[in-house]
């Protein structure tokens, strides 16, 4: 696939994450796909597998946010693609479970291949989220 097919798709699975599309959200993940984020947030920085990313990592955001994870509201900011790569920048906005608001800047780096997302890295303020939506 092109850079811009990449990007395309990158963009549409967060356009269904963020739409409450789970099932065309984890369709565009390979069934083996890998999913590393700040080990402070707990699984030890790492999810391996379509099912343990969503039903694992995903599910955790039913007991954080008030829309749990039925939607979220995301702007993008910025998403560049090269060869299999896509680098997005996210601001997502939103209300934690007590009432608390929660807006915070992510940058996901996502690897595709044969027209699936493969690997993604994820970047954000883990002590922000600890602090807004844990009480840590």
């Amino acid at each position: 696939m092109s850079a811009s097919s990449n990007k395309q798709l990158v963009l549409d699975y967060l356009s269904a994450i963020a739409e409450g599309r789970k099932q065309d959200a984890k369709a565009a993940f390979a069934e083996d796909a890998l999913w590393k984020h700040p080990p402070s947030l707990g699984n030890e920085g790492r999810l391996e597998g379509r099912e343990q990313i969503f039903e694992t990592y995903f599910a955790v955001d039913d007991d954080l946010f008030e829309t749990g994870r039925r939607v979220y509201d995301f702007e993008i900011l910025n998403a560049i693609a090269e060869g299999d790569r896509v680098a997005v920048e996210i601001r997502h906005r939103g209300t934690g479970a007590t009432g608390q608001a929660y807006e915070t800047d992510y940058h996901v780096a996502f690897e595709v291949r044969d027209g699936l997302i493969r690997e993604v890295h994820e970047y954000l303020d883990s002590l922000y989220v600890k602090r807004e939506l844990l009480g840590d």
